[in-house]
């Protein structure tokens, strides 16, 4: 399998947090929106983990979402 991984420091996230400071407002006003291609609820990990090992699914990013945690 190949794996991927991926490791910033505070300096560099800060600096990535900086640079997209100018859309933040475009972001907020829903102006720019992003378009995950699949959300799950946080317990279906293991399904977001099979797609990431090459199961069938949309395109773009899969996102869990944490939302009935809050």
């Amino acid at each position: 399998m190949n794996q991927r991984s991926h490791t910033l420091s505070s300096t560099q996230v800060l600096n990535l947090y900086g640079a997209a400071e100018p859309y933040h407002g475009l972001f907020d006003s829903g102006k720019l929106i992003t378009v995950p291609g699949t959300v799950l609820p946080l317990e279906d990990a293991h399904v977001a983990h099979e797609m990431l090992g090459g199961a069938p699914h949309k395109g773009g990013k899969i996102v869990l979402s944490i939302a009935a945690y809050h």
